[in-house]
């Protein structure tokens, strides 16, 4: 989801496929509603949405990832820090005079800890703003860069998803939560990349199967996403690491994330709006916490917090939200574009 408007076109297999960035837009509202569901009092819809949106955008990330044979590592690493590591930076700069402001209010001003937490150093970041996604990214496609692991045999690559979540898995049981700057995350997502390059192959190998054979598939994976997902694990979130039962969380990710695709193939063929916000992920998605904290801080005050009034109207502000987005992400993308990830033209 990294990529520029004329890059995010190409595919691994060549052409350009709308679903991608219907995908991508709905995925972007969804992360919306979740933040705003936090204080729901209907937790189910919080697990449906966090058993699958953020490993799908790793997924899709390896889906749609290739790399040019003739560019170096270092352009490789340069082209993603501009497109990553510049506009998360940026926007962990402009909101950092807030969180020092909220956090002298609350008695809790740490210099030490306040610059831990602005550079992602122990997995954590300032107002819980979502530019840990895109950190985590980088490090995922500077991984990349040295594996090439999307440029290997079919096998390979599933022996290189496999140990990625071995690794993560390891990690994770004996609590050697080594999150420096992201990097446990990083690992579990290497493997939901690489798994959406996996999956790519997959379309490419089967686009001709019969239609009933897909919807038996597509119906397994339902079935399994609705059972890990959301029967036998618990509420989780990759940002905190707190995933439950942790293969039931790559299960529901992984097969969460094909009926998703699914779906958002059916919705592009009829519905092509959702598509205006897959150019404007990284603007979006690393600044729009700071309008769902101030609206819950708002129902809170007024005691409509776990109630179902808070439910209905943060559903209502998540699309108020959305359409204001697009109008802003105009302004942002013409004045100050290096907020979304766009640093000149590439040859």
């Amino acid at each position: 989801m990294e990529e520029n408007n004329k890059s995010r076109k190409l595919t691994p297999g060549g052409g350009y496929m709308p679903w991608v960035d219907t995908a991508k837009g709905i995925g972007v509202i969804l992360t919306i509603i979740g933040h705003l569901l936090y204080f729901s009092n209907i937790p189910i819809m919080n697990r449906i949405i966090y058993s699958f949106h953020v490993p799908m955008f790793f997924i899709l990330s390896g889906y749609v990832f290739s790399k040019k044979e003739n560019v170096s590592y270092g352009v490789f690493i340069k082209r993603k820090a501009e497109r990553l590591l510049l506009p998360a930076f940026l926007i962990m700069l402009i909101f950092s005079p807030l969180n020092i402001i909220l956090r002298i209010r609350k008695n809790e001003f740490d210099l030490a800890n306040i610059f831990l937490n602005m550079f992602f150093f122990r997995g954590s970041v300032i107002l819980g703003l979502a530019y840990w996604f895109f950190i985590v990214i980088f490090e995922v496609m500077a991984i990349e860069g040295l594996l090439s692991v999307t440029a290997k045999k079919f096998h390979l690559k599933w022996l290189y998803a496999a140990l990625s979540f071995l690794l993560g898995y390891v990690l994770y049981r004996s609590q050697l939560f080594f999150d420096f700057f992201g990097v446990h995350k990083a690992i579990i997502a290497y493997g939901f990349f690489v798994f959406g390059n996996i999956l790519h192959d997959i379309d490419l190998k089967f686009s001709s199967c019969k239609k009933c054979f897909k919807t038996i598939i597509i119906f397994i994976c339902f079935t399994a996403w609705a059972v890990s997902g959301i029967l036998l694990n618990d509420n989780v979130t990759m940002y905190g690491m707190h995933l439950g039962k942790y293969w039931m969380f790559i299960v529901s990710g992984i097969t969460g994330s094909i009926v998703y695709f699914e779906i958002c193939r059916i919705i592009d063929k009829r519905i092509s709006v959702f598509r205006k916000f897959a150019p404007n992920t990284v603007f979006i998605i690393g600044t729009h916490v700071i309008a769902t904290t101030a609206f819950s801080m708002i129902m809170t005050r007024l005691q409509l917090d776990n109630t179902y009034i808070y439910s209905i109207i943060a559903f209502i502000f998540a699309i108020i939200l959305a359409i204001i987005y697009l109008p802003v992400c105009k302004f942002i993308n013409d004045k100050f574009p290096i907020l979304n990830g766009r640093v000149g033209k590439r040859k």
